[in-house]
């Protein structure tokens, strides 16, 4: 039997293995370039022929948590340096995006290890000692235990994405800055000088300009600006808008003032908006779907959320398969701050529905009940279309 940690080695290797050939085809110069990959003790190149020369020119180490787990590391076959700025660059970007996927790997594997340890444990306990009350209570106290791994494993991951963005941002964002300040002003010294500048140094610059802008998306998908400069509603909005723009979805974002007024804390935020990520991204995979609508109230009960569509639904049986991991950890983060999360609809037609209800106490002197903001989202911008 292969444990999940082996599973994990397996596909980092095969990770490694890929990322130093598709390294070695992306030197200026690969004829004369060897790119390596040393992780965990291991090397992976391209070119296994131990008598190649090589003479090492350029290194990055791989540091995950602080530790150096390894480093991408170019060499030249020849006595000359045949490494340039831009294959640097490219090879800091392997070097960090690899740091990202195995980090990410490991707290995934750790957590799948966990939980299917956990749901072992609940269903030895259920059957073991069904009817009692040390068994309801050890069984209510692992299934607590299964929603705070759940909330620590998220939060712990989105801090982790948060600090690599940082990172990813202060250091590689600079460094294609300067390489690309580096190559405008070598073309702009050769126009002045009538010299036309070298088709490849404005390629260089080109790429250039597509590394940044490929930084960036990593940096969005690492900690998505939303959250950090608008407010929590509005973020809610902008995102689910550009993901369901990829489908080509029409939607419809209908909020009350009242639930606008209310203040949210910020690890419920946080989650909220990931789970909003997750359906939207589910509807534009899965649903086939023309239209979907997201709608927010305040009830003396607390906040209810609606996210429907129109696609084919969700047949009961994919609705409650326990290796739907997805919807067990939306389900799981939202009983965690004590609400209930539940998926509803499955004919063939006739869509699917999600509510979300959360215990918010509230104070409604003073908050408008009755307003509402309504938002019709196309193709195009958003509009108001109807406020009462």
């Amino acid at each position: 039997m292969i444990h999940l940690s082996q599973m994990g080695r397996l596909l980092k290797d095969q990770v490694c293995q890929n990322v130093s050939v598709s390294l070695q085809g992306s030197m200026s110069v690969p004829q004369h370039t060897l790119v390596s990959i040393h992780f965990d003790g291991k090397e992976f190149l391209f070119d296994t022929n131990e008598s190649v020369c090589r003479k090492e020119t350029y290194r990055k180490d791989i540091i995950i948590d602080e530790v150096t787990r390894g480093w991408v590391q170019a060499w030249s076959n020849t006595e000359e340096n045949f490494i340039t700025q831009e294959d640097k660059g490219l090879i800091d970007l392997a070097s960090t995006e690899l740091g990202i996927f195995i980090k990410q790997q490991e707290i995934d594997l750790k957590f799948k290890e966990t939980t299917k340890e956990l749901q072992i444990v609940n269903h030895e306990l259920t059957d073991a000692i069904r009817g009692r009350t040390v068994a309801q209570k050890m069984l209510e106290d692992s299934q607590e235990l299964l929603r705070k791994l759940i909330s620590y494993q998220e939060n712990v991951r989105d801090e982790e994405c948060s600090r690599i963005a940082r990172e990813v941002h202060d250091d590689l964002v600079s460094e294609l800055a300067r390489i690309k300040a580096h190559l405008s002003t070598i073309i702009t010294d050769n126009k002045k000088s009538n010299v036309l500048p070298d088709a490849r140094l404005v390629e260089a610059a080109i790429l250039t300009d597509t590394a940044g802008e490929t930084v960036k998306r990593i940096i969005e998908s690492l900690r998505p600006v939303e959250l950090d400069h608008l407010p929590l509603w509005e973020a809610i909005e902008m995102s689910s808008t550009k993901i369901l723009k990829r489908g080509n979805v029409h939607f419809e974002f209908m909020i009350e003032e009242a639930v606008e007024s209310i203040e949210i804390k910020s690890d419920l935020g946080t989650a909220l908006f990931r789970i909003f990520q997750e359906i939207m991204t589910n509807v534009v995979r899965h649903a086939n779907a023309s239209m979907v609508t997201l709608q927010a109230s305040l009830y003396e009960d607390g906040l209810t959320i609606t996210v429907k569509d129109d696609g084919h639904g969700m047949i009961a049986e994919r609705r409650s398969d326990p290796n739907s991991w997805g919807i067990i950890g939306m389900k799981e983060r939202i009983r965690y701050f004590g609400g209930n999360f539940t998926i509803s609809g499955g004919s063939t037609g006739a869509g699917t529905t999600v509510t979300i209800q959360l215990p918010i106490e509230v104070d409604f002197i003073g908050l408008p009940r009755r307003s509402r903001i309504h938002y019709q989202q196309s193709a195009g911008a958003c509009q108001p279309v109807h406020q009462s």
